[in-house]
Formats: structure tokens, C-alpha cells, sequence
């Protein structure tokens, strides 16, 4: 790949609207500033920024998702469109992929099938939607069964903070932070703090202040 694939963002879906961008290799796609939510806007906003790839949410293109794709597709036909939507519908699938879309995803879809769309995406492949269970192994994990301090942890990933920062805001030397970051990605089954974000987006905690309602960063 020559240069990062541009990508625009039409879904107001907030697990897509903000776990996109924690998904997304800096090193391979560049989310635009822009998160169009409804379909005038996206198609707007392709005009102003010409994006290589836009995740469309379904929702957005009924009641003729046919006549959407294929205004898209004639105004834009290089740019890739991934189609997300959690109907199911597998004739709508062909059809859309026959008129040029180029990946298919539920929203509920695991964070590995994101990563391995947009990995297809940036070969130039079609990525249909998994319906057999992922290959990862299950992660039984919930947000009760999380410790203060491992919340506490999720809740700084999610503000962006670095171990260094944790660990100031935490009381806790970067070493500590290390290791507690370790055994939590065991625990919730994922490979990093990427994952870890994304899993805390999923379970309903974000780094802003508003979720101190909920819990609030403790003595370790």
C-alpha cells in the first residue's frame, strides 16, 4: 500500500461511531475528522474529502438500500464501501456485493472480524460476513466480575492515558501498571490496549467524566 486509505465514518451507532478509530492501524487507515450521520451527509462529506473507504450503516440507506449503494458507487467508484448491518439478510448482501460493496459487518460483530474486514478491505478483497463462531477463544468475562481497580485501569485506557499517567492517577508505580495491565488483558481475552478499549466501549465504560457516576478512579 502506497499511502494510508482515508476512511469516512456514516453510522451513529456508538460502538462504530467511537471504537472505530481505536480499531484502525494509524499505520494503514486515517479516520477523516468527520463522522457523517445520516445519508445526505455522507454522501456530502465523499464529495468534500473523497475518502478511500466509507463504513455505511445500513439504517441509513432504507427503504432502497440498492438505489443508495448505487448513487454511491456511480458518484465514488473507487472508493470502497463496508456495509454495516445486523439484519442479516444474505440476498441484500449479494445484491449490495454485485453493485461493488466491499465488506460486510454486524455491529455486534467480534473485534477480530472488524480487524480482519479491513485488513481484506486494504487488499482489494470482498469480506462477507461470519456467521460461524470467531476461532478466539470464548471470554466469559463481564463487567461484574471486574474488580475496582481493574475498572479503574479500563477507564484510563479509555481517556488515552499512557502507564505513566495511570500510575500517577492511579497511586501506582509504571512497573505495577504493567503488570496489572498483563493480567487484565488475560482476564478479558484480549492482545492489547487497543482490545481492551474497545471491550470497555462494549460493556458501557468511556474515560470522560461522565462515568463517575458509576465508579470512580479508587485507591489501589
Amino acid at each position: 500500500m502506497n499511502r494510508p486509505l482515508r476512511t469516512l465514518v456514516a453510522d451513529n451507532n456508538t460502538l462504530t461511531f467511537y471504537g472505530l478509530p481505536q480499531i484502525l492501524d494509524e499505520g494503514q487507515y486515517v479516520l477523516l475528522p468527520d463522522f457523517a450521520r445520516s445519508y445526505q451527509e455522507a454522501y456530502d462529506y465523499c464529495r468534500e474529502h473523497m475518502p478511500d473507504v466509507l463504513v455505511l450503516a445500513g439504517q441509513l440507506t432504507r427503504p432502497y438500500p440498492e438505489a443508495v449503494i448505487g448513487r454511491f458507487r456511480q458518484e465514488f467508484p473507487t472508493m470502497r464501501i463496508v456495509y454495516v448491518d445486523d439484519s442479516d439478510n444474505d440476498a441484500l448482501d449479494n445484491r449490495l456485493m454485485s453493485l461493488g460493496v466491499a465488506g460486510f459487518l454486524r455491529h455486534d460483530a467480534p473485534l477480530a472480524a472488524w480487524e480482519r474486514c479491513f485488513r481484506v478491505i486494504a487488499d482489494g478483497g470482498v469480506y462477507r460476513r461470519e456467521f460461524q463462531p470467531d476461532n478466539s477463544p470464548p471470554n466469559p468475562t463481564t463487567l461484574t466480575e471486574l474488580s475496582t481497580r481493574e475498572r479503574d485501569l479500563l477507564q484510563c485506557i479509555q481517556k488515552g492515558l499512557n502507564n505513566r499517567e495511570i500510575g500517577i492517577q492511579m497511586g501506582l508505580s509504571e512497573a505495577t501498571v504493567r503488570n496489572c495491565l498483563t493480567a487484565l488483558y488475560t482476564k478479558l481475552g484480549v492482545s492489547g490496549r487497543t482490545q481492551a478499549a474497545l471491550w470497555a466501549l462494549q460493556a458501557g465504560i468511556q474515560g470522560t467524566d461522565e462515568d463517575s457516576d458509576d465508579f470512580e478512579l479508587g485507591n489501589p
